[in-house]
């Protein structure tokens, strides 16, 4: 029992820290500050889910939702990530068939890879938020937008309940995945790795 207690927070702990360090260098993408005036676009039909967080528009237009963050699963230099193809096929089956409604903040309209920022909504459900509520993506708090105290109290809840990529159970395949990366990181981090799993494991284990 207190070997299974063990490795069960093991793997939580394992969980949170390489979320962290692939946070860390993985959100290079620049989502810029969305104040100013609104542009609304649409209703118009989605030609393709590129991924969890990026759609293409039937008139060719990339959008990328603000405000949300999921794992990589087309990012050039970084392999696909654990609940990737899962955070894709949520809003695939989300938006699949159905127009969706655009809102362009005019000031800052695209990021450095020229895609176009937006809140995208289908109906009256805004699917940034939905990501998030649902636990296919986390808020991405690297540049200000206007819904970012909301997006981050939905992911707080999210991560409470346990949803989707904040699961924690020893069968996601994340557990795996992040043994399988301890290899690649420097001495330092894997240090600081073993460091707070020593003291979780203190923590938690029996007397």
């Amino acid at each position: 029992m207190e070997k299974s207690r063990n490795i069960h927070f093991t793997a939580i702990l394992l969980t949170l820290l390489l979320w962290s360090f692939a946070c860390q260098l993985v959100q290079q993408s620049a989502i810029q500050a969305d104040f100013g005036p609104i542009r609304k676009i649409g209703p118009i039909a989605v030609a393709q889910v590129v991924d969890g967080d990026t759609i293409r528009l039937v008139d060719g237009t990339l959008v990328r939702l603000i405000g949300v963050d999921t794992p990589e699963s087309n990012h050039p230099e970084v392999p696909v990530q654990r609940f990737a193809e899962e955070a894709r096929q949520f809003l695939e089956n989300k938006i699949e068939q159905f127009p969706v409604t655009l809102e362009v903040f005019t000031r800052n309209e695209k990021d450095k890879y020229g895609r176009l920022l937006a809140y995208v909504y289908l109906g009256e459900k805004l699917l940034n938020a939905e990501i998030i509520k649902r636990g296919y993506g986390y808020a991405y708090t690297r540049f200000p937008f206007s819904k970012l105290d909301e997006f981050v109290d939905f992911e707080r809840e999210a991560r409470g309940k346990q949803y989707g990529l904040w699961n924690y159970s020893l069968t996601d395949g994340r557990v795996t995945h992040i043994l399988n990366q301890y290899d690649s990181l420097s001495n330092v981090g894997k240090q600081e790795y073993d460091r707070m799993m020593s003291e979780l494991i203190k923590k938690y284990s029996k007397p």
